[in-house]
């Protein structure tokens, strides 16, 4: 083995811990702080929501398996049943998650528009039947993976004839890619459209003199709105297509070297390194996923913050509001000591002779 191939399988074998220990960390956290604020009441109707469970499963049949083939034998070449069901899960979780997305674009371009018919198709009841019809179709339509997928000598892959051999990636970039990021790109300049639109009839609406102060801050209010689900539409967009591009370009390039059978051992290394470069940026997107949201999303921060505060005990942000303390006070006409809160209560002659009242801070309860 040259040095070339012998530096770059060093070079896995010591940074694959790091990285996908890494994804593992920040990729489990998010998912599950995205699980925990989309069940709220507040984001239970948004079908982005979905997409939240299918980044977790994601990262569950990829990093983990990752990081067992770092300290264990790899089982997807020893058991073929894992090999194909695998890939075949993987499959799934990766359409569900990409084409959840594209769904939640067209919800949001249906929830901005001021057509009445268009506008309907952002309720809650026909979110939850699209939802049920994709995953149905996307447990249908990776069933031929279970069929090509296979070992083939030290590796578990797609054993590619005449017809798998292009099928494969043609299916995977076609709806893994072209058709879930032309959504995205054109719902968000639909989305962009309709926010215009809207604030041109609120500025129409503007004719009253008297109300003109209090509509300017609604509409303030509401322009800040738009442009925090245009802005997380947009960054959702350009981080899927960075995070999707590198691997795309693998499949392109396998696909078109599968058929060359007289590689030599560098080639090979190369090849194999390149993979291992590529595998974990496709886990970025799920991985980044919680934070691009928090950083985006003032609405989302928010709600962050509340869902910290609920689960950590109330007394860590109580400690403001105990320090008024409760001092005994001496009664000077028959000498007791009370305690109690502070409140200072009045006898019949100031009562009757207001006037000589002198107003004092309140520190215990006074009884004469």
């Amino acid at each position: 083995m040259s040095s070339v191939s012998e530096t770059l399988t060093n070079i896995q074998n010591e940074a694959a811990p790091y990285i996908y220990y890494t994804e593992l960390f920040l990729g489990f956290i998010g998912c599950s702080m995205n699980i925990l604020l989309f069940s709220r009441r507040q984001f239970r109707t948004m079908s982005i929501s979905i997409s939240s469970v299918a980044m977790w499963t994601t990262l569950s049949t990829g990093v983990i398996s990752c990081i067992y083939t770092i300290h264990y034998a790899d089982p997807s070449v020893t058991s073929v049943f894992y090999c194909k069901f695998r890939n075949y899960l993987q499959i799934f979780a990766y359409m569900i998650m990409r084409w959840s997305l594209a769904f939640a674009c067209l919800d949001r371009v249906a929830l901005s528009s001021s057509n009445i018919r268009w506008h309907s198709f952002s309720k809650v009841h026909v979110a939850y039947r699209v939802v049920a019809i994709m995953i149905v179709t996307w447990l249908i339509l990776p069933v031929p993976s279970l069929f090509y997928y296979n070992i083939k000598g030290p590796i578990c892959a797609a054993i590619y004839n005449r017809a798998t051999q292009y099928y494969h990636p043609i299916f995977i970039i076609i709806t893994g890619f072209i058709i879930p990021v032309s959504i995205m790109i054109i719902s968000a300049f639909l989305i962009y459209n309709n926010l215009v639109k809207k604030r041109k009839r609120r500025q129409l609406m503007n004719t009253q003199q008297q109300q003109q102060e209090i509509r300017n801050q609604t509409n303030n209010q509401q322009r800040k709105r738009d442009r925090q689900v245009l802005w997380i539409l947009l960054c959702q967009s350009i981080a899927y297509i960075c995070a999707t591009i590198p691997w795309l370009i693998y499949l392109t390039y396998s696909t078109i070297a599968v058929s060359v059978t007289n590689k030599s051992s560098e080639r090979l290394v190369i090849e194999r390194f390149a993979y291992f470069l590529v595998e974990p940026i496709q886990y970025l997107f799920p991985m980044s996923s919680f934070y691009l949201y928090v950083m985006t999303s003032s609405m989302y921060r928010k709600e962050f913050i509340m869902l910290i505060r609920s689960l950590l005990p109330q007394r860590w942000f109580n400690n403001n509001n105990n320090n008024n303390r409760i001092i005994p006070i001496t009664d000077s006409s028959n000498k007791r000591i009370v305690n109690g809160p502070q409140i200072q209560l009045k006898t019949t002659e100031e009562v009757m002779n207001p006037s000589e009242n002198i107003p004092t801070p309140a520190t215990g309860i006074i009884i004469k």
